[in-house]
């Protein structure tokens, strides 16, 4: 094939890190969208906590003759620790499909001593919902669920098994929520533990690693965090023996983490502190 430079995008971001990295442009339901991995950026609030960022701008298309890119508001792709440098591509079927590298660079990770760079998160198909990018995961992924596994329950103040396991795909909705925190606990036993809930005091949904194994990048943080406020949560979850991705309000927010526990921590755990919530769950093992 042959290429012909024509210039370089001219966006609205004039001062926005010093280096974009990854950049990805493709059209989707008539937009124009512009995915990238900026480097540079200065925590803001709960927003560029990690080393590296990557997220999207959405607009017009892109206008070939002045190379210009009228867009919103730069958003995260991905509100978790571990997200950078995805690219896209069309199916056979019309979706936008995008995988994203599981990992930072300049970053120690555990399995560095091992050879191993990371790894890649599973294929999500892209929609945009209400000017924003949406993550879900592709539909194929449901032909990996074996026996399925089902609790419905009201947790009251305390702590209820859901069950145990590594690999395993987990679907929870939390409904008539009064208590102040309401959530998981993963990968849960012997004094391990990952976190993710919903604090209703704050209305903020975290993930938190600091009781997740061996240590990753505790310079930048153990939590993430988005803001929250909803009377009701949809989550959907897939953990591996060292990742875990994390699809809140079908792909509204997602939060992608490494983990490394040092035990053989396998509990799934729902809680309520201070309060009660109703809870649906299935759990399927890979």
């Amino acid at each position: 094939m042959e290429w012909t430079f024509l210039g370089e995008i001219k966006t609205e971001l004039d001062h926005f890190g010093y280096m974009w990295e990854c950049p990805d442009y493709f059209e989707l339901d008539g937009k124009g969208v512009l995915v990238f991995s900026p480097q540079g950026l200065e925590p803001t609030e709960d927003k560029y906590q990690n080393i590296y960022q990557t997220g999207f701008l959405i607009g017009g298309t892109l206008d070939l003759q002045t190379h210009t890119f009228s867009h919103g508001e730069f958003n995260e792709l991905d509100n978790g620790f571990d997200f950078y440098a995805p690219q896209s591509f069309e199916d056979d079927k019309g979706r936008r499909i995008i995988v994203g590298w599981m990992g930072l660079p300049d970053i120690d990770y555990p399995t560095d001593k091992n050879g191993w760079a990371h790894c890649l998160t599973l294929p999500r198909e892209l929609k945009i919902v209400n000017n924003r990018l949406h993550q879900v995961p592709v539909s194929e992924l449901e032909n990996l669920r074996k026996e399925e596994q089902h609790l419905s329950s009201i947790v009251d103040n305390n702590v209820v098994e859901l069950g145990a396991g590594v690999q395993y795909e987990l679907e929870c909705e939390f409904t008539h929520i009064h208590a102040q925190e309401v959530g998981l606990q993963l990968r849960a036993g012997n004094g391990e533990q990952t976190i993710l809930k919903y604090d209703t005091v704050n209305k903020k949904i975290i993930l938190d690693r600091s009781e997740s194994g061996m240590e990753v990048a505790v310079d930048y943080g153990t939590t993430r965090q988005v803001p929250y406020d909803g009377e009701s949560l949809k989550l959907r979850i897939f953990m591996d023996t060292s990742s875990i991705e994390i699809f809140i309000n079908d792909g509204e927010f997602v939060m992608t983490s490494r983990i490394f526990p040092t035990n053989d921590d396998n509990k799934v755990n729902i809680f309520a502190v201070n309060g009660s919530v109703e809870t649906e769950c299935r759990k399927w093992d890979y």
